[in-house]
């Protein structure tokens, strides 16, 4: 999605969520729920900025338990360890070098 300001498109970045965040949202709109007042869904959406879509998405992934494993983990990939593939690397070389 782009929008407009003075003749200059700028893309916006995509949003992203914690898994912690979304098993949060998923328990609060659970509990308005529980209590039967009208609109406190939508209200909840509203304060968070989430469409009604995006709710249902992540029941779905909470239900297949993929939220499961997200609570605590960082995003992105796991860090490597540099001073061994380096290692390895130099080992490499010195085998090649010592026949």
């Amino acid at each position: 999605m782009t929008t407009t300001n003075d003749d200059t498109e700028v893309a916006r970045a995509k949003r992203s969520w914690p898994g912690q965040y979304k098993l949060d949202i998923l328990t609060e709109i659970d509990e308005a729920k529980a209590t039967g007042q009208p609109g406190a869904v939508g209200a909840i959406c509203r304060r968070e900025g989430l469409y009604s879509s995006l709710i249902s998405e992540w029941r779905r992934q909470r239900d297949q338990g993929a939220l499961h494993g997200l609570t605590d983990a960082k995003p992105g990939r796991k860090a490597t360890d540099r001073t061994r593939a380096e290692l390895a690397r130099l080992r490499r070389i010195a085998s090649r070098r010592v026949v």
